[in-house]
C-alpha cells in the first residue's frame, strides 16, 4: 500500500514542522504517461507550472483536475502549464481512464510515492491530496500546499490569482522575481 494516506485533518503544529521550504529550486521530476513514455518536468522550463500530485480515485483530486483543466485552457496561451502526477497504487493502469473520465486537458502521468515525497521535500508522512506546487518560469517553487491541505487547493479564484501573479510578476505574491 502506498505511504500516502488520504486524511481529513492533521494537527496544524504537526504540518508546520513538516512543511518544505519555499521558495526553493524545483528538483527535476520524471514521470510516466499512458503508453509508457517517460517525461520530465524540465520540458516546461520557461513556463509557469502547476504540478498536482493526485490519487486518481480521490474525489478532491478529480475536482482539482477539472478546475486545473479550466485554468489550463484559459491561461495556457500565456505560458501556463498544468501537470498531474498520480501516486496511488495501480496508477499506471488508472491514469488513461482518469484522463478520459474527467476530461483532463493537460498531461497526466504517474510515479511512485517516494519520488513524489523527494520532489516535495517531505519525509514519509501522511499527506492530504491533492498536493499542489506552483513553479515559476525560472524553475523556482513559489508555492507548495500544506501536507494537511489548505484552502487554496479548493479555491479556484485564489489559485487562479496565484498563477496569474506568477505569469505577470514572477512570484505568487505579486513581487517581481529576481533574475
Amino acid at each position: 500500500m502506498a505511504k500516502f494516506l488520504l486524511l481529513f485533518a492533521l494537527p496544524a503544529a504537526f504540518s508546520l514542522i513538516l512543511a518544505a521550504a519555499v521558495p526553493r529550486a524545483a528538483a527535476d521530476l520524471t514521470y510516466t504517461v499512458p503508453g509508457g513514455q517517460v517525461q520530465s518536468l524540465k520540458q516546461y522550463r520557461g513556463k509557469v507550472v502547476a504540478l498536482e500530485f493526485i490519487l486518481t480515485t480521490c474525489p478532491h483530486c478529480q475536482t482539482a483536475s477539472k478546475v486545473m483543466s479550466r485554468i489550463q485552457k484559459e491561461l495556457g496561451p500565456r505560458g501556463f502549464q498544468a501537470v498531474d502526477v498520480a501516486v496511488n497504487d495501480g496508477a499506471a493502469n488508472l491514469v488513461a481512464a482518469f484522463i478520459r473520465d474527467f476530461d483532463v486537458a493537460f498531461p497526466v502521468g504517474y510515479t511512485d510515492d517516494r519520488t513524489a515525497l523527494r520532489f516535495l521535500d517531505l519525509a514519509p508522512q501522511r499527506v492530504l491530496f491533492p498536493q499542489v506546487v506552483l513553479i515559476d518560469r525560472e524553475g523556482m517553487i513559489r508555492y507548495q500546499s500544506d501536507v494537511a491541505g489548505d484552502e487554496l487547493v479548493a479555491d479556484e479564484t485564489a489559485l487562479r490569482t496565484k498563477i496569474e501573479s506568477l505569469l505577470t510578476h514572477g512570484d505568487a505574491t505579486g513581487k517581481k522575481a529576481r533574475r
